[in-house]
């Protein structure tokens, strides 16, 4: 009897197999579809501006450390038989420390009998669309939570904001302001929630995507330029009493993040009950990098 399947098998109390039947699961025996999520990996807004260090990850260990070097010190001028001064040297580390995110579908033998349609082949697809769905969770978390700098519409204090603080064109200069006076003067990327690019969209000085004029970027989720940056949208920003936090990127390297299993789809037939379990992973950590390369602007987005 293989015992490798009383771990899910356990899972489910009253329904529990309680003979040797486990062994009808060798017909329908585990697997994994590694490519299952990097097929949508392309397609999510985060991941692309974060540093990959997924190779280092892989193996044994469960927590791993990364330097980081901090911004070199502005030499001074010295006279002349006068000592240099000595400059400190003082990188950082970040730590990353990777956690299982899961999804898992069931699907029962009546009903993938009577559908009209590959129910399997959709849960399995729906399955690696969440998992990156998450992990892009994951970034603007660790991004909003960490930033080093922050704005508000209309510079109101954040408890007060109010229906007339929606975003604008000014309070995107207000946080290429704040990352520019900590030596971050290049931005890279905004990402918006739908609610701030639709306020955005209003301003005279926003590019939309369709005077853009590319289809692909509509598909990945650019919406367009304001003040020359490219700008990203995704659900992945939530909205939390009445207001949302959009992110300024203004650095190359924002966080890192590392993945000990990029995911993928395990099924396991229970034969008493007739059902499938769909069962989807990611091992998965992010932390920031630069922090003050990094700027939220705080809005009102209420509907």
């Amino acid at each position: 009897m293989d015992n490798s399947y009383e771990v899910i098998k356990n899972a489910y109390d009253s329904n529990a197999f309680t003979t040797a039947q486990t062994a009808a699961g060798y017909v329908n025996p585990e697997y994994w579809e590694k490519a299952l999520f990097e097929s949508v990996k392309t397609n999510m807004v985060m991941l692309p501006f974060g540093v990959d260090k997924s190779a280092l990850v892989q193996g044994d260990g469960d927590t791993f450390n990364f330097t980081l070097l901090a911004e070199p010190t502005v030499a001074a001028a010295v006279a002349e038989s006068a000592a240099v001064t000595i400059a400190a040297f003082a990188p950082t580390t970040v730590i990353l420390s990777p956690t299982e995110h899961g999804i898992a579908y069931q699907l029962t033998d009546k009903e993938g009998r009577r559908a009209f349609f590959d129910i399997m082949s959709q849960m399995v697809k729906d399955i690696g669309y969440g998992l990156a769905l998450q992990a892009d969770a994951l970034c603007i978390s660790q991004c909003q939570n960490s930033a080093g700098n922050s704005v508000t519409g209309n510079g109101v204090v954040a408890s007060s904001i109010a229906s007339s603080d929606t975003i604008d064109h000014l309070d995107v200069l207000n946080a290429m302001y704040e990352n520019e006076v900590d030596k971050y003067p290049t931005p890279i990327a905004l990402i918006v929630n739908p609610r701030q690019r639709l306020h955005l969209s209003k301003d005279t000085n926003f590019l939309t995507a369709d005077k853009f004029g590319a289809g692909a970027v509509v598909q990945k989720g650019l919406v367009g330029y304001i003040l020359g940056i490219p700008v990203f949208t995704t659900t992945a920003i939530a909205v939390t009493t009445s207001h949302s936090k959009a992110v300024l990127l203004s650095t190359r390297e924002p966080f890192i993040y590392g993945f000990k299993n990029t995911g993928g789809v395990r099924s396991q037939y229970q034969a008493l009950l007739r059902y499938t379990d769909l069962v989807g992973c990611i091992d998965f950590d992010v932390k920031v990098a630069r922090s003050n390369g990094i700027c939220t602007i705080e809005s009102w987005t209420a509907s």
